[in-house]
């Protein structure tokens, strides 16, 4: 063989940087999830019946999206993503805003990671 040659990617050789993505979005999860519950523990008092479905949305939505995603990256991902713009939606429409700040985005950047790590395992599967 020559010494100068490349050897073909096979699937067994991946890219270092999908575990490194798969697990920086796993952890990432945990820790939104594991934060997440612990303000709901604090705060749920008694909501009204809209405040529930924008509590299933987020914070419920959302960590279950994250916690599906463990098994498929890009569905829970997808999910997630999805119940954080439904809850944007159902505040414009019942509030005539969204909320403020930069927190909702940021509990839910783990989505984020895990629809990335499904598109790269869906182009190495096709690749």
């Amino acid at each position: 063989m020559n010494a100068h040659a490349q050897r073909p990617e096979t699937p067994a050789r991946r890219p270092i940087t999908l575990p490194i993505l798969r697990w920086a979005a796993r952890l990432s999860s945990l820790a939104t999830v594991w934060t997440l519950a612990l303000f709901i523990l604090g705060e749920l008092g008694s909501p009204t019946p809209i405040e529930w479905v924008a509590l299933a949305l987020f914070p419920f939505g959302v960590m279950g999206g994250m916690l599906f995603a463990w098994r498929r990256a890009m569905a829970g991902g997808l999910f997630a993503l999805a119940s954080l713009a439904a809850f944007y939606a159902l505040a414009l429409i019942t509030r005539g805003n969204i909320p403020g700040g930069p927190w909702f985005l940021v509990f839910t950047s783990p989505a984020i990671l895990f629809v990335i790590v499904g598109a790269m395992e869906r182009r190495a599967r096709f690749a």
